[in-house]
């Protein structure tokens, strides 16, 4: 069993089998105060190399040593140098003549000598102690819990299986060529590869970089066919953008009625939208119709085209680049001509445009006058308007007196006494209305026969504000609703209270909520005139002033335009 290091407290415990062993160290050398570290600390010792020699002054524990291929070695491996049961020799005594000459030369290789003085001590040096050694003594002093001495020969113990392990005898470095030579370069051998070379090895015997030396046979380099390894790696393709990229492949399906028998699949690697067409063969020609006439045309020309290149390509490769530029050719002088007729068809249109844009300049000035002849009339009307209501709230200053007429002469009505009194006195024209209002005599009380007789008052102030109450007046009436009409108001006593209207559209639209005017029609009921703050807001026309430079100016600019933009066209 390896041995095992724990460090806690000051105090280093070293277990071996069943010896126990207790030192004390000093506080100065607890530099890795790690306590679940695994590298080992213990005195500082000196490790002799057949190329240099290491004096290691600090106690830092570095594990860097290199990790060796084999499999973790089974509890039976231990670091003491007790013997134990030596394995068949018929291989051993055929690669190696005698063991003492194995013995002498694993004295006189100086890292296995190096191997042998730590078996005898049973115990290994810290690896801070072999820090800068050769590759060999660090791998040996990582195979060290593996190795063991049979009869003075350095064997390394290899577990197989749960029960089953193997020996291997350490081969000193000047050995090396011979058994490779016997394991590979032999007449029997045949120069195996280097994994069945390392398998016949592994059997046997051990040293250390023994993969890296089954690689060196000058003969197998010569002769074998080189691998290159200097290949680009593989590497997940991205597209940014729809067809940056887009895959093309053939399936094979059964033959249909019409003769077809494989599906050329298009697919973008960005948008994954897949287009599927039926081809009859898959040479390289009718693969690159298919994909013009079908998904260039509809779609646009891809950047990449990425095919696998299979035997349907390759076999006619250079007739596809050919149909392919011809196609391209056709498409790209199909295109100039569509270019040259619409280049022709905006020419006409830009000169229309022209025209048109005049004659908009005309509707705009004419359209900016009279908005501003209507602005003006609209206040004129407003101020009218002003007075006309003013003069109808006021009418009864507006009456007119007739005085002296007898009481009782005017008979049943008024109006038509007054009418033909203006008639006979010719005050006015034979057959033209008067338009009288109303006519009645004064509110005093009824003089005595004796008394002068009241004056008769007649209005002739007649406005249309009173009819368009008519139609509300006969819902409201029919409703048994009380209304009043103050002059050009009108106010409504609901069941909520009175409320008062300002004008007979306002009135009307609370009637239609309330239902009033529902299952038949009623006149019209003006909404008033509009207002100059209404013609402001819908009015959308605002002058644009154009002359003729500014077309020259428009023109200018699109001829810059064109020529920068031929300019960063690529050159052929």
């Amino acid at each position: 069993m390896p041995p095992l290091s724990s460090i806690s407290r000051g105090k280093t415990f070293h277990l071996a089998g069943q010896k126990n062993a207790k030192s004390h160290l000093s506080g100065v050398q607890h530099t890795n105060a790690n306590a679940l570290s695994r590298c080992p600390v213990s005195q500082i010792i000196m490790v002799s190399s057949a190329t240099q020699t290491m004096d290691m002054s600090t106690s830092v524990a570095v594990c860097g040593v290199e990790a060796s291929t084999e499999a973790p070695l089974s509890a039976q491996a231990s670091d003491s140098c007790e013997p134990s049961v030596p394995p068949d020799g018929s291989d051993l005594q055929t690669l190696f003549q005698e063991g003492s000459n194995i013995r002498r030369l694993q004295q006189e290789d100086p890292d296995i000598r190096s191997l042998l003085e730590w078996l005898r001590a049973g115990e290994r040096p810290s690896s801070v102690r072999i820090k800068g050694a050769g590759k060999a003594l660090r791998i040996l002093w990582h195979e060290f819990p593996r190795m063991t001495m049979i009869d003075g020969i350095v064997h390394r113990v290899v577990a197989l299986s749960d029960v089953e392990q193997t020996w291997q005898v350490v081969v000193p470095s000047v050995l090396v060529p011979e058994v490779l030579r016997l394991l590979h370069g032999g007449p029997l051998t045949g120069h195996l590869a280097v994994e069945r070379t390392m398998a016949r090895v592994r059997g046997v015997c051990f040293w250390p970089c023994m993969y890296r030396d089954s690689e060196q046979c000058y003969a197998c380099q010569r002769r074998k066919a080189h691998v290159p390894h200097h290949r680009a790696p593989m590497r997940t393709t991205f597209a940014q953008r729809p067809f940056q990229r887009v895959a093309a492949d053939i399936l094979k399906l059964p033959i249909t009625s019409r003769g077809n028998r494989y599906v050329l699949v298009v697919e973008d690697y960005f948008t994954k939208f897949v287009n599927m067409y039926a081809i009859v063969d898959q040479r390289a020609t009718t693969v690159a119709e298919c994909l013009f006439n079908n998904f260039i045309l509809e779609h646009g020309v891809m950047e990449t085209l990425h095919t696998d290149m299979g035997r349907q390509f390759e076999s006619d490769v250079e007739d596809f680049k050919k149909e392919m530029k011809d196609e391209f050719a056709q498409f790209k002088i199909q295109i100039d001509q569509q270019l040259a007729t619409t280049s022709l068809k905006l020419q006409d249109h830009e000169q229309k445009l022209e025209e048109m844009a005049a004659r908009i300049d005309e509707q705009e000035t004419w359209a900016a006058v009279a908005n501003e002849a209507l602005s003006r009339s609209l206040k004129e009307q407003s101020a009218l308007q002003d007075k006309v209501n003013d003069l109808e709230s006021r009418s009864r200053r507006n009456n007119m007196r007739i005085y002296g007429v007898p009481e009782g002469a005017e008979g049943s009505s008024v109006i038509q006494f007054v009418e033909g009194l203006l008639a006979n006195e010719k005050l006015i024209s034979g057959g033209t209305d008067p338009q009288i209002q109303r006519a009645h005599r004064s509110l005093a009380p009824r003089p005595n026969p004796n008394a002068p007789p009241r004056s008769i008052v007649v209005n002739f102030l007649q406005f249309k504000k009173r009819k368009e109450y008519k139609a509300i007046k006969a819902a409201l009436k029919e409703r048994g609703v009380r209304f009043q009409t103050p002059f050009t108001r009108m106010r409504i006593h609901w069941d909520s209270g009175p409320q008062m209207y300002n004008s007979a559209g306002d009135a009307e639209r609370e009637l239609r909520k309330r239902g009033f005017f529902a299952g038949h029609t009623e006149e019209h009921v003006s909404e008033g005139p509009i207002t100059s703050q209404q013609l402001e807001q819908t009015s959308p026309w605002h002058r644009v002033e154009r002359t003729h430079r500014h077309w020259e100016r428009e023109a200018a600019k699109r001829a810059r335009e064109r020529l920068q933009e031929f300019q960063r066209k690529p050159r052929q």
